[in-house]
């Protein structure tokens, strides 16, 4: 049982409860993730998957590959722009600035307005990747 500090306006820090899920319409109360609509997202996506002859064990694993490099990768758009520059820093970090430099050298980045202009080129050749690779 949870008591307040005296005249503190603060809890012992005991276990909080749950807090009460709302009900929208006379509909249960579902998590945003376990809702009908994401729901049917993933199952046309299992079916697709399952379509191309991944064994059935191997359908989920996959999902989940994808859902993970995207929501990384959006992740990754709204990093700073400079967060690969070693400026004044080289001798402290050499493969992270010899990398930087060959990406940039090799065309990697791409002046879209994008916040992060190493963003959008590594997406793409890693969804290329991982699309290809769903059914191996």
């Amino acid at each position: 049982m949870r008591r307040a500090v005296s005249g503190s306006g603060r809890d012992d820090g005991g276990p909080r409860p749950a807090p009460p899920r709302r009900r929208r319409r006379g509909r249960p109360a579902t998590s945003r993730w376990t809702a009908p609509s994401t729901q049917r997202v993933y199952e046309t996506v299992c079916a697709v998957l399952a379509r191309t002859g991944l064994a059935p064990e191997q359908v989920l694993a996959r999902v989940i590959a994808l859902e993970s490099f995207i929501y990384g990768s959006a992740y990754d758009v709204d990093a700073p722009a400079d967060i690969f520059e070693v400026a004044g820093a080289q001798e402290r970090l050499p493969a992270l600035g010899a990398a930087a430099e060959a990406f940039r050298a090799g065309g990697g980045t791409r002046a879209t307005g994008a916040r992060n202009p190493y963003a959008d080129a590594p997406f793409e050749e890693g969804l290329d990747l991982l699309l290809a690779g769903l059914g191996d």
